[in-house]
This record gives structure tokens, C-alpha cells and sequence, in this order.
């Protein structure tokens, strides 16, 4: 609610006004809606259970999942693309074995969440098909329909009187940068890396994540790493890595779908143009005059 809150201040100061979607576009909303708020409620889970690297480690399979259900519905998959899913699934594996200390419910709502992200990606790419909606707008309301969605959770565990407890001044103002910060500008300017470089490029800035909530988790949070943990992260980050060059090679390609699948996974305003020569076309307009 921080971020769609904020992102609708903006949009009202700068006049650019709250999206007006339709009937079908509310809907579609919904389903986003729901799939990326299920998934981040997953992921909060998981890390009450697991350290924030593992979980993150677990989250960055995204683009390997949606590389895997595409090329497995619709295309052979070449070699590598098997040695890079095969790699992400062995360190799946390495997590969940016996004396590597990771919680197999932490690590199935890391996947599952993974999975959600995926296909909140593939379905924004055709519910949104032009540029009609800023990502601004579309994260404002994406954001506001995971908030309502969230509120019979929230009242369902609030206190005795129905209200939950006031929180602490720390707790708020992390909410508050989370919100604005990472829910808000954080998609609006994954909205304005799809737009000038493109969203091969985009898909891939997902990467850092897990090393960035590596180095949070245990220089900030005190968490601990374990051999399994650290052994498991490593083969998921060399099956994405071996990735990265084969959809860069597919976008050079002119292969759309490939591209499709790939836009905007692991965030929550996932909204981009379907088929790369509409978002081609859209570029040179935007960009080129």
C-alpha cells in the first residue's frame, strides 16, 4: 500500500493521472495482481525459515523457469539450455541434501514463488500488449490490488481487538523505504531499462539479486552460510550464467518469444509489449524519432 500510495501521489503531481484500464484491464490487473503478491508472500515465508541469500539464490531461477517451460512447450531445447537447467536443478538438489541444513518448505516456497514470477511475466507480456499505460501506472495498480489482497491475512493476524499493535519507529521507516524505494522506483526504473535497452537486457539486471541478499544477509542480518547453502547458490548462478549469453544470442536472433518469456520476470510490474517487433517499433519511436 507504501508504494501504491506513493507511485499515486507522483502520478497525480506530475498530471499524469491515475490509469483509467477498463473492465478487461482491471481483470487482468487482478491476475497479476494475485500472482505476484502470492509470490511475494512466499518469499517473505521462506525467509523466516531460511537465510534471505538461499532464498534469493532460489528466486533468481525465475528466467531458467520460463527458458524451461517455453523451449519445453514449444521448441526443442538445445544443449546448453539443458547444461544450464540442469545446473540450476542440481543446486536445488545440493540445498535440499541431507547435512545442508536448508528447509525443504523454505525451498519449495522459494521455487514456487520463482514459478509465479515466471508466469506473471509471460502474461503481462500478452495482457498489456502496447504502451498505452505508463509502468508507473500499471505499478500503482498492481501495488494497490496486492495490498487489498492482502488485507484479510493482515486482519486475520492482527491482535485480539482486531487492530494490530503499533509498530516501532524502525520497522515503520523500513516499511516505508521498502515500499517507495523497492516496490516504487525500483519498477519504475526496471520500466525505463525495458523501454531504452531493451528487454533482454532488463530480464538480465535480475541477476545481482542474490548476491546483493548474500552480502545483506550476512553482513547486516548476521545470518550464517553453510557449505551446502553456499555450494547450491554457486551451481544456480553457473546455470544462469551459462543463460545469459544464449538469450542474448536469441535477442540478436530476432527471437521473440524467447524474449517474451524472459521480460520482466522477478518484479512486479511485469507489463511489457508483446512480440519484439511491436517493441521494436515502439523503441525507434520513443527513442529514434
Amino acid at each position: 500500500m507504501v508504494g501504491a500510495g506513493f507511485l499515486a501521489a507522483v502520478l497525480l503531481t506530475t498530471g499524469e493521472g491515475l490509469p483509467r484500464l477498463g473492465q478487461r484491464g482491471v481483470l487482468r490487473i487482478l491476475v497479476l495482481g494475485a500472482l505476484t503478491t502470492t509470490g511475494q508472500v512466499c518469499v517473505a515465508t521462506a525467509q523466516q525459515r531460511m537465510a534471505c541469500g538461499v532464498v534469493a539464490v532460489l528466486c533468481s531461477t525465475t528466467p531458467l523457469l520460463a527458458v524451461a517451460f517455453y523451449w519445453v512447450r514449444r521448441t526443442p531445447i538445445p544443449p546448453m539450455k539443458w547444461v544450464s537447467v540442469s545446473l540450476g536443478a542440481v543446486g536445488v538438489g545440493v540445498m535440499l541434501a541431507p547435512g545442508a541444513q536448508a528447509d525443504h518448505l523454505g525451498v519449495a516456497l522459494g521455487l514456487l514463488a520463482a514459478a509465479l514470477f515466471a508466469l506473471a511475466g509471460m502474461l503481462a507480456a500478452a495482457f498489456f500488449p502496447d504502451s498505452t499505460f505508463s509502468g508507473t501506472q500499471l505499478t500503482a495498480a498492481q501495488l494497490a490490488v496486492g495490498a487489498l489482497l492482502l488485507v484479510p491475512f493482515a486482519a486475520a493476524g492482527a491482535g485480539g481487538d482486531g487492530l494490530p499493535s503499533w509498530p516501532q519507529p524502525g520497522p515503520l521507516i523500513a516499511v516505508a523505504a521498502l515500499g517507495m524505494c523497492a516496490a516504487g522506483v525500483g519498477n519504475v526504473l526496471f520500466w525505463r531499462v525495458l523501454r531504452t535497452a531493451g528487454p533482454v537486457f532488463a530480464a538480465t539486471t535480475y541477476q545481482s539479486v542474490p548476491v546483493v541478499a548474500v552480502v545483506v544477509g550476512v553482513v547486516v542480518l548476521k545470518e550464517p552460510l553453510h557449505a551446502g547453502g553456499i555450494l547450491g547458490g554457486a551451481l544456480v548462478l553457473a546455470g544462469l550464467f551459462l543463460l545469459l549469453p544464449i538469450v542474448r544470442a536469441a535477442g540478436a536472433e530476432q527471437d521473440s518469444r524467447v524474449e517474451e518469456c524472459l521480460i520482466g520476470v522477478h518484479c512486479e510490474n511485469c507489463c511489457a509489449m508483446r512480440g519484439l517487433e511491436t517493441v521494436r517499433k515502439e523503441h525507434q519511436r520513443r527513442v529514434c524519432g
